[in-house]
């Protein structure tokens, strides 16, 4: 991953090659700020490829159609 950005529960990185955005979303994270993360940070004809959890957190995985 190319870039990372950090925010309140959520860590996103996001491919500048492939365009992918991996979302880390810690276990507890308030709903409105992950509604916030998605519409900000995940591009709207992107299609889920992963979604699973590790430790503490969620990931998920998006990728461009």
């Amino acid at each position: 991953m190319n870039g990372q950005e950090d925010t309140r529960g959520a860590r996103v990185l996001i491919s500048k090659i492939t365009k992918s955005v991996d979302l880390h979303v810690s276990v507890g994270v308030d709903t409105d700020e992950l509604i916030r993360v998605l519409e900000t940070y995940v591009p709207g004809g992107a299609r889920l490829r992963l979604a699973m959890r590790d430790g503490q957190e969620l990931v998920f995985r998006f990728e461009r159609i």
